[in-house]
């Protein structure tokens, strides 16, 4: 009922697929919603007091170490290196990057660590989609997933446990088209091959989806999630192919001014696991890396960063054990903003944000202040042989 009050005109579709003789061509066209923007100013006047930053980007690469992410993202990774110079960034840039060198896995494989980091719950707890809480006080929230999948969750038991988020844009995947995904194998959980259509990768077209709903909702308080699957195959090789494509996304909205006043949050849920290759020799390196995923954070270069020495508490979480909770309460933290109470209330207590300093000292793999959930035998430092 509430879509026939947001979407009257129903002849206007978000995504248009047209053929053409030598292919076709792709279309994107988000429009604005009045209706939308008007309920959201109504929650805003009574919560913006509060928000630290206008817009949130969570970008999710599934399978994907950190040090992988070296070796295949090259562009994308000198592109980011730029921000990184901490004391002087603020100078030159208006972004500051920070990146979780003991960001650790709870388990090797999905659904367990995107169940911490989405709704801070465990394999067989419940929790709420943190998206609700973006939802709740003011911002438009939307969504886009590179792959075929309608919940984040790949094999949500007990889904009455999990409260999930009713995005107010939601692109499905291209890949879900069924003539394509039975064919070509597209979409396929693992598939070896290249995903593209009408001569573009699937993931360009996610972020071409990206790109319709910001600039549509440009002067909005906003959250956006971007999924990819890529990683996920067993040579290790296919991700190397979305470089070209983030780098490219980075570099233009960059330039454009559209990261203005933006915190993103680009991290993986582990390392490479599947069958192949690597797998076969088990080798120190491989272990090691499947417990250690990409998690990177980029904060605007702006007043709010250095009052009450925050810029210092976010850098000394840089060499602490995080877990996907921590993910959970950072995003949190970015919904409730100054609201403590809020915050309070809706975070996880085995977890932190990383808006916050964390003890490291009680940040170990057994600890009796500090629970961090990694199975027995996954966390890092406690891994045979290293």
């Amino acid at each position: 009922k509430s879509k026939e009050k947001y979407y009257p005109n129903k002849t206007s579709p978000e995504i248009e697929i047209i053929l053409e003789n030598n292919g076709g061509k792709i279309i994107f066209n988000i429009k604005k919603n009045k209706t939308l923007i008007k309920e959201k100013k109504l929650i805003l006047n009574k919560t913006e007091k509060n928000l630290q930053y206008k817009n949130i980007l969570v970008m999710f690469l599934d399978t994907l170490s950190r040090a992988h992410f070296h070796r295949k993202f090259r562009k994308t990774k000198t592109f980011l290196n730029q921000f990184s110079k901490y004391e002087t960034s603020h100078l030159k840039k208006n972004m500051t990057i920070f990146q979780y060198f003991k960001y650790n896995s709870i388990y090797y494989y999905t659904d367990p660590n995107i169940k911490a980091a989405y709704y801070g719950a465990k394999y067989h707890g419940k929790g709420i989609h943190f998206a609700n809480f973006f939802k709740k006080n003011g911002y438009i929230i939307g969504r886009v997933n590179a792959y075929c999948g309608k919940e984040s969750v790949i094999n949500m038991k007990n889904p009455s446990s999990f409260k999930p988020a009713i995005w107010d844009h939601e692109g499905l995947s291209l890949g879900c088209i069924k003539s394509f995904y039975d064919r070509f194998l597209i979409s396929r959980l693992s598939s070896l091959v290249k995903k593209c259509l009408f001569g573009k990768d699937l993931n360009q077209y996610s972020l071409e989806y990206l790109e319709s709903f910001w600039v549509t909702y440009f002067s909005e308080y906003k959250l956006f999630l971007f999924q990819t699957l890529d990683g996920h195959e067993p040579t290790g090789e296919l991700i190397g192919y979305f470089d070209d494509i983030l780098f490219n996304f980075f570099n233009k909205f960059y330039n454009l001014g559209y990261f203005e006043d933006t915190v993103i949050l680009l991290f993986s849920d582990h390392g490479l696991h599947l069958p192949g290759p690597l797998y076969l020799f088990h080798s120190r390196d491989f272990l090691s890396e499947r417990t250690l995923p990409l998690l990177l954070l980029l904060v605007p270069n702006n007043e709010k960063l250095y009052k009450d020495n925050l810029y210092e508490q976010i850098k000394s979480n840089q060499q602490t054990l995080i877990t996907p909770f921590d993910i959970y309460n950072t995003l949190v933290h970015l919904a409730s903003g100054n609201n403590k109470k809020e915050y309070k209330k809706e975070s996880v207590t085995y977890g932190g944000s990383l808006f916050s300093k964390l003890n490291y000292k009680t940040r170990v793999c057994k600890s009796e202040y500090f629970k961090p959930n990694i199975t027995d035998g996954f966390c890092n430092c406690l891994l045979k042989g290293i």
